[in-house]
């Protein structure tokens, strides 16, 4: 995607028509039909709904382009995300990381579903990303670590259900089908969780089913 000038040095003017670079217009056509040729408003006032969805993916890539990640899949804007947990399951894939040892990665969460429990580390696979994709940024997003799809191999399908989502939202659970990865690093590296989590342990997995505070989910694995 190439943004307007205004969108890319990221002013806060009041409107934006995109059609006035129309080779631009034509580039984010290829992402987002919705916001192409469309007044995009900032500030939303006076927007219809569909208008201010598309505001808020329109958002949601700038700050990705700005970030110096348009090599990546954009996450969704949060009501969208928001709507998607609420009325279909996530796919997403789960890492069980083994040291030179043998012993597990675990990272305690830090928000729902699953907070303040041990969990493998893990994520969803995000529209448009092949699995092999996703393994490599979730494994990098969520530990630092970078090792190749095929060293990596297949667990399994699970099924989780929680009655929490990461939005607080009372009215609604969580329900992800997952594809349960396992690799083994070679040697010891330095893990650096991200903000989802606020502390982990390595564990032999012949402990884990027996050890306290380590999520149901998790166990099933071993």
């Amino acid at each position: 995607m190439i943004l307007a000038p205004e969108l890319a040095e990221g002013r806060e003017d009041d409107t934006h028509r995109l059609s006035k670079w129309p080779k631009q217009a034509a580039r984010l056509e290829e992402r987002d039909p919705l916001s192409a040729g469309w007044r995009i408003s900032l500030t939303t006032r006076r927007a219809t709904p569909d208008h201010r969805r598309a505001t808020r993916r329109l958002r949601c890539d700038v700050s990705w382009y700005i970030g110096g990640r348009m090599d990546a899949h954009p996450p969704l804007p949060k009501d969208d995300f928001a709507h998607i947990v609420r009325y279909a399951p996530l796919i997403s894939i789960d890492l069980i990381i083994r040291d030179p040892e043998g012993k597990v990665l675990l990272g305690l969460r830090a928000n729902e579903p699953a907070k303040d429990t041990y969990f493998v580390p893990g994520g969803i696979i995000r529209k448009n990303e092949t699995i092999r994709e996703a393994f490599a940024r979730i494994l990098k997003a969520e530990t630092g670590l970078t090792v190749a799809f095929d060293e990596a191999s297949f667990v399994g399908v699970f099924e989780h259900f929680y009655k929490t989502n990461r939005f607080s939202d009372p009215d609604y659970g969580t329900h992800y089908v997952v594809m349960a990865y396992e690799l083994s690093l070679k040697a010891e590296q330095t893990i650096v969780m991200d903000s989802q989590h606020r502390d982990f342990q390595w564990m032999p997995g012949e402990k884990i089913n027996s050890a306290a505070n380590i999520h149901p989910n998790t166990k099933a694995y071993f």
